[in-house]
């Protein structure tokens, strides 16, 4: 059963707490992509704690993810890349990484809800980047990951 669905939905429509947002970013400590700029103006705790994080040690950050959590809702930064023309093959292994530790963090049955995550800002081809996702599932079936389109 594939555990990708795909809504016609703007992702912070329906936020409630308990939600899992998801979205990836890089280490330079500046959201530029339209979602993680939407979760900067909604969220801007998050976002100074994520600025804090990428101060500290950038590098070690490459590859891992952070969770952060506001009035309930539970925000993941999925660190992909350090923002300095990563390449496509880099930013796929980073995702890989990120998305194999965090999922094994989740409780069972957990769903996962974001954007096409990559194809924007890091110019990763969102099915590139669906096999990724896909591939990690295969360790979590019970995971349900929801991919809002708008």
């Amino acid at each position: 059963m594939d555990k990708l669905t795909y809504i016609k939905s703007p992702l912070l429509k329906t936020v409630k707490p308990g939600t899992v947002l998801l979205h990836t970013c890089d280490t330079t400590g500046n959201w530029k992509s339209p979602i993680s700029l939407k979760l900067k103006k909604k969220y801007p705790n998050i976002y100074s704690e994520y600025q804090s994080w990428c101060s500290k040690n950038p590098n070690e950050l490459i590859g891992s993810y952070l969770k952060f959590k506001d009035d309930g809702v539970i925000i993941t930064c999925l660190f992909t890349g350090t923002g300095q023309g990563d390449t496509k093959e880099l930013m796929l292994r980073n995702t890989q990484k990120a998305i194999r530790a965090f999922i094994q963090t989740l409780p069972y049955k957990s769903t996962v809800n974001s954007t096409k995550i990559n194809p924007g800002l890091f110019n990763v081809p969102w099915d590139y980047t669906e096999k990724v996702i896909k591939a990690c599932l295969s360790d979590r079936p019970d995971i349900q990951w929801i991919i809002y389109e708008v």
